[in-house]
């Protein structure tokens, strides 16, 4: 619906000379102009009303459009998959390749971690990407600036369903050493991020990060930890 503020003003404008003209002519004239002066009035009082039925109309039309998005929205936030870390984030590992002998001095470092699905609907598109950091002279591998390789795709995660992910620090260590390495703090440290869709296609991503303790349990980063 388009406004007729500019027709009403070429014809009130129209009318006006033309009420103007029949005045000048005749008695008759006179009141064929107040005649037509009512019916300006009329139609001018006509054209008002229906620019407020416009506006209203136009004000209720996006008030609900704006109400349906939110209902929309709330439904879709209510209903997407969570996916986040179980309670069992596990612990380093030494462990040797899958031809090497049952006696070898070095081994790779290795660290399971968990994850599921907390939300109410399946999880898409999963891409998953992780580094494992490991600190060999001593300094807190926390402080060191971590960068992800090319993102691994990941099968969809229904609710509540577990799934698990190997990260791994590809440089032979010897045995001592990653003993040496679990008796020291802040020195394993595990990062990385998962993206995934809804059923909607909407897209979300997971960050953590957590590092090894000497106690053989984990801690979280201070930073780093996200649902988005």
């Amino acid at each position: 619906m388009t406004k007729p503020k500019g027709r009403i003003w070429r014809f009130g404008r129209w009318l006006k000379e033309f009420w103007g003209r029949l005045a000048e002519d005749s008695p008759a004239g006179i009141l064929a102009a107040i005649f037509t002066g009512m019916i300006f009035g009329v139609t001018t009082l006509y054209a008002g009303i229906s620019l407020l039925q416009w506006r209203e109309a136009s004000r209720q039309s996006e008030a609900a459009e704006s109400a349906v998005k939110q209902t929309r929205d709330n439904f879709r936030q209510d209903e997407r998959p969570y996916i986040w870390l179980t309670n069992n984030l596990g612990s380093p590992g030494c462990v040797n390749g899958p031809n090497a002998p049952s006696v070898i001095a070095d081994c790779y470092i290795a660290w399971d971690w968990q994850y599921t699905n907390y939300g109410k609907t399946p999880a898409y598109n999963l891409e998953i990407s992780e580094a494992l950091e490991v600190s060999t002279d001593g300094s807190d591998v926390r402080q060191r600036a971590i960068s992800f390789g090319n993102p691994k795709p990941g099968a969809p995660l229904p609710p509540n369903k577990l799934d698990f992910v190997t990260a791994a620090w590809m440089t032979k260590i010897k045995k001592e050493d990653f003993i040496k390495l679990m008796d020291t703090e802040n020195s394993i440290l595990v990062r990385g991020k998962i993206t995934y869709t809804d059923t909607y296609g909407g897209r979300y991503e997971t960050d953590f990060c957590y590092f090894h303790l000497r106690t053989g349990s984990a801690m979280y980063c201070s930073e780093g930890n996200n649902i988005k």
